[in-house]
């Protein structure tokens, strides 16, 4: 028998797969009464669940990323965090373009068959550019957490700190093979340049490149090209139990698919979606009672990847969905989490969290003011001892 071991899969999915993420692990966290870093072993993540992962382990919690969504929150993630123009390369290809174009030209001048088109194509594709935008934003972006939050900036030196691993899907290039960075073989690799590998959706942004222990090269771009969740790779790690969120799912509504970037988005979700169900009808079939999944009710998830504006609507609706979905599965779930050690609310309760759920209110009542919380031994007694007063204070006010 497999000793108890939880491992939480955060998937892909953009901005708006992120927001619906942190409302669905506030609904999982209200469910079982705790933080979901003090029950989960290990992490496993993909483009933006990777980065959310990575915040959790550094004691970003729940409450206060939920928090960041939010426009006068001093992380508030920004479109230019993620846009960075990739300027070298774009540069460098404005100045090699017309010199393709002036020997393709020549070339084939006289040539009546060939048309003009045919002609700039040639060029177009032998552009030195690996993507419009380069991921610079994003690691700066992380790279504050790791200061602000005095985590190591190694991979290998992060996850020792936190005490738990993280396991992070990428898609290699060079080979065409799914990738899962880990800290035991890619423990000296900044911590900010694996999760940008794992967040880079070519061809939009370049991909990372690494090095092996043979001195390899290996180009490397967002898990959810080749893997999606990894649901096998968790078990055959020794998870027990495997709770996964999934914000990629394709849209089944005709008017969503109405112009050239909603058909991108499809293509981009259908075989990673496709994939997902695979692997887990085969978990399931094999070794149930292991697996608990939480993805969109509808399709009011089916957006631009990278849209932001409607982030605080994608957290209501993952924190609603994660709640219709452990109340509908409600005896089945309470089993197997009981089994791993975790309390669970009543059914009961669970009714009445349904009931007075109020979407653009329920979610901003529990935000936090922010604060950076030095890591002391001192400081986290203090912030404990607050943390303690507040919970009687509220519980006062309410008796």
């Amino acid at each position: 028998m497999r000793r108890r071991k939880i491992t939480l899969i955060l998937g892909p999915g953009g901005l708006p797969g992120g927001a619906f993420e942190i409302g669905g692990l506030l609904a999982l966290e209200d469910f079982i009464g705790a933080d979901v870093f003090d029950v989960v072993d290990e992490f496993q993540g993909s483009s933006c669940g990777a980065v959310i992962a990575f915040a959790i382990m550094s004691r970003f919690d729940t409450s206060s990323l939920y928090s960041a969504l939010h426009q006068d929150h001093p992380y508030y993630f920004k479109l230019s965090d993620f846009y960075d123009l990739n300027l070298k390369e774009l540069c460098k290809s404005a100045l090699v373009f017309p010199v393709h174009v002036a020997k393709i030209l020549g070339r084939l001048v006289g040539r009546d068959n060939v048309k003009l088109y045919e002609r700039l194509m040639v060029p177009i594709q032998e552009m030195p550019l690996s993507g419009l935008f380069t991921t610079e934003g994003i690691q700066d972006y992380i790279q504050r957490i790791i200061d602000d939050f005095s985590v190591p900036s190694l991979y290998g030196d992060f996850c020792k700190k936190c005490g738990k691993d993280l396991y992070l899907l990428t898609t290699d290039l060079s080979s065409g093979e799914p990738l899962i960075l880990d800290p035991a073989h890619h423990g000296k690799m900044e911590i900010k340049k694996a999760l940008a590998a794992s967040a880079t959706v070519a061809p939009l942004f370049k991909p990372i490149e690494i090095s092996n222990s043979n001195g390899k090269r290996h180009k490397l771009a967002d898990g959810a090209f080749a893997m999606s969740l990894g649901i096998r790779h968790a078990y055959e790690r020794g998870g027990s139990l495997i709770i996964y969120f999934n914000p990629l799912k394709p849209t089944t509504v005709n008017r969503n698919v109405r112009n050239v970037f909603d058909i991108f988005e499809q293509l981009y979700r259908i075989p990673a979606h496709t994939r997902k169900v695979v692997s887990e009808i085969d978990h399931v079939t094999h070794h149930p009672g292991t697996l608990i999944g939480f993805e969109p009710d509808t399709d009011s998830m089916f957006h631009n990847l990278f849209r932001s504006d409607l982030r605080l609507d994608y957290a209501d609706h993952g924190y609603l969905s994660t709640l219709n979905k452990l109340h509908r599965d409600y005896t089945s779930i309470r089993s197997v989490f009981e089994r791993h050690g975790l309390s669970t609310l009543s059914r009961r309760r669970m009714a009445e969290l349904l009931r007075d759920f109020e979407p653009g209110k329920t979610l901003p009542a529990r935000r936090k003011s922010w604060m950076i919380v030095e890591q002391n031994i001192f400081s986290s007694m203090f912030y404990h001892s607050m943390g303690m007063l507040e919970n009687w204070l509220t519980g006062f006010t309410h008796d």
